[in-house]
């Protein structure tokens, strides 16, 4: 009998800490796709810089983030609900990471153009699915605190944008803000 309690216990401590776990990641998970609608802003005069290009070919970079995020968001909310939606949160995981590395490497204004779109394809599929994944996970009693704890992260982007504004002299190349 004093097994199965200890059992059931450490069953228990597991299921809490999964879930905490689950919480951070999609957190900093919905953190990092949330910040790149605005962090690049800081980094548009060393992009207009490094590349040699006008003020307005390099707004364009922010302007593709939020075009793709806005109009694919419905769309991969709708295939989580057809396909599950941890296989698309962790797929767009890998192509937000892959279009991060692509910004990074860009050589060109038209490369980090594309790169940008498929970095937005992939922060569209995180955010898309990120509170589904949650709601699923934390009983009723729970999700009111759960999702004021994952949208604190995800929108502390402001303060985390002002800090960088500040130091944004310090910054020496964009890819520094993508990777």
């Amino acid at each position: 009998m004093a097994a199965t309690n200890e059992d059931e216990a450490r069953s228990q401590g597991q299921k809490i800490m999964h879930k905490a776990w689950l919480l951070l990641v999609i957190g900093l998970g919905s953190f990092t796709a949330s910040v790149n609608t605005s962090v690049v802003n800081i980094a548009l005069p060393g992009i207009q810089r490094t590349l040699a290009t006008e003020v307005t070919q390099v707004d364009w970079v922010v302007t593709i983030y939020l075009l793709v995020v806005s109009g694919a968001l419905l769309g991969f909310g709708r295939l989580g609900d057809l396909r599950g939606h941890r296989p698309i949160y962790v797929l767009g995981t890998v192509i937000f990471v892959t279009g991060s590395i692509l910004c990074g490497l860009s050589p060109s204004l038209q490369a980090l153009y594309v790169s940008r779109a498929v970095q937005a394809l992939g922060g569209a599929m995180m955010l898309a699915n990120e509170t589904a994944i949650l709601t699923h996970a934390f009983a009723a009693e729970r999700r009111g605190r759960t999702l004021g704890i994952q949208y604190t992260l995800e929108y502390s982007r402001g303060f985390f944008h002002q800090t960088l504004y500040i130091h944004r002299r310090n910054l020496i190349r964009y890819e520094a803000v993508e990777f």
